[in-house]
């Protein structure tokens, strides 16, 4: 009964990140559509430069919100409700006091960073956003932690509304404050944003973590070396990542423009966002290992393989439907077809969707605590974007960037699905389902077609014919297959006796 319960958490869980990802999609293409017709794209570039400049302050996390999910959800399984309390205070004066010193020291040194990327009226208003955005990433930081606390109670249900809510109030402030204030009432708006979320958070973890104290935190070195210790690979990985979008926005301003940024944002935050219907609901995984590791070890590998045949078929399906729809989703949210941003879009997507495949390795190796690929693989990635993408950067301006970082993104992802088989002893045949292949070969067909429909309708000066032509392609291409996959007839099957 019990494993029941925890099965059926575990399924509202993801269910509730999903819907949490696709609703929060639809605002976003919202918010983008408003900001462009209002400060228009290139003040969209400087914020998100902005915000990917600041958020080096993180190096100073040390991996503890990485660690609030695996110690939460271990000391749970084991019935230490002190100790829980102890990890989640611990984790929040150490990143609260961490981020807010390294926020002060590092703020001249980004200011500086961002005067050799910009020209001077650029960064005039550039630099005005600076204490706002660090202000804005403490709070998400802090937020952080009490968000992994409730992941690890096995709650990320709570999570997803609360942060789904914090979305609405979020998108309806922009159009009161951005009209007055500019680029600081998007600053504004982010801010209160976050203030909701540590607020209900708080709120909500309280209930599942007796004895939390608000105005009473207490620092426990006991807990902060034990976090410290696993956060270590955490943070090196972390440190990696970090790196990832700075540097790709830095190299986009220098070699293609600050317009180049404001679409390239778009575009990352579109496939990133359909990404994340995939990967939110996969984040329950983490703490799901972590007490399996403890509690029932023979269940890892059923439960690992089965996440990895959905997760490939789901990305099949969504890199072939994002390459369909760039450019009519171009048309709807730019109000023509950019190239710009459909190319980046078409990049992004193939790196992402390598990237993605990895998730349930990755996940698992975090809640098993083998974090060591994870580490060497965002190191790797974090290299091959500096290097592929200057060499490319200076050889095809802005589309070179966004291919080198998907270049860089679909290499360095490889190795952690192909380690964690090896440690695992499952075949790396595994890696390609036979289920799936079929699948496979059919959307790369359509999606193939999808393309030649794209340069030609350009070519001859229909582009939204061409676009429409492609949203009937893909459905048709891959709805047989689809229809006829086990795990689609299987999905059906459960949902028909759970009726």
């Amino acid at each position: 009964m019990e494993r029941m319960i925890v099965s059926n958490q575990v399924l509202r869980n993801a269910a509730a990140a999903s819907s949490q990802a696709l609703v929060s999609g639809l605002l976003l293409f919202c918010l983008y559509k408003y900001l462009l017709a209002t400060i228009g794209v290139e003040k969209v570039g400087i914020w998100s430069t902005v915000l990917a400049t600041t958020t080096m302050t993180r190096l100073t996390e040390l991996g503890l919100t990485g660690s609030v999910v695996k110690f939460v959800a271990k000391y749970r399984a084991y019935g230490d409700q002190p100790a829980v309390v102890s990890v989640v205070e611990t984790a929040i004066i150490s990143i609260g006091l961490g981020i807010g010193l390294a926020g002060l020291l590092l703020l001249p040194v980004i200011s500086y960073a961002l005067k050799h990327v910009m020209d001077l009226s650029a960064y005039a208003v550039a630099a005005g956003l600076l204490p706002y955005a660090i202000l804005s990433l403490w709070m998400n930081s802090v937020c952080g932690v009490v968000q992994g606390a409730l992941d690890g109670c096995q709650r990320a249900d709570k999570r997803s509304l609360v942060t789904l809510f914090s979305n609405f109030a979020f998108v309806a402030a922009v159009p009161v404050l951005v009209p007055k204030h500019g680029l600081l009432g998007l600053a504004y708006a982010q801010i209160g944003q976050g203030i909701i979320v540590l607020v209900v958070t708080w709120y909500q973890l309280r209930k599942h973590v007796i004895g939390l104290r608000f105005l009473r935190l207490r620092w426990s070195g006991l807990r902060f070396r034990e976090m410290f210790r696993y956060g270590l690979a955490f943070q090196a990985s972390t440190l990696a990542q970090l790196a990832f979008d700075p540097v790709t926005k830095a190299l986009l301003s220098k070699f293609g423009g600050l317009t180049s940024v404001g679409y390239y944002e778009m575009a990352s935050r579109m496939v990133t966002q359909v990404r994340a219907l995939i990967v939110s609901a996969n984040q329950v995984v983490v703490p799901l290992m972590a007490e399996m590791k403890e509690s029932a070890p023979e269940q890892i590998h059923r439960v690992y393989l089965n996440n990895y045949r959905a997760m490939v078929l789901l990305c099949i399906l969504g890199a072939g439907a994002l390459i369909a729809l760039a450019p009519m989703i171009s048309i709807l949210w730019i109000g023509k077809i950019s190239t710009e941003f459909v190319t980046s879009v078409f990049l992004l997507t193939i790196g992402w969707t390598i990237n993605t495949l990895t998730v349930p390795a990755f996940f698992a190796n975090q809640g098993l605590g083998n974090l060591g690929i994870n580490t060497v693989s965002s190191f790797g990635i974090a290299m091959l974007n500096v290097v592929l993408g200057v060499a490319l950067g200076w050889l095809f301006a802005g589309t070179g960037v966004v291919l080198g970082w998907a270049l860089a993104l679909a290499i360095g992802s490889a190795a952690i699905p192909v380690e964690f088989h090896r440690q695992q002893g499952l075949s790396l045949r595994l890696l390609i389902p036979l289920e799936s292949r079929h699948v496979l070969v059919v959307t790369f067909i359509t999606v193939a077609l999808c393309l030649m429909v794209y340069v030609v309708s350009g070519t001859y000066g229909h582009p939204v014919a061409g676009a429409l032509v492609m949203l009937l392609i893909f459905p048709l291409g891959v709805c047989i297959p689809i229809w006829n996959h086990p795990l689609r007839n299987a999905t059906v099957a459960k949902w028909t006796r759970t009726r």
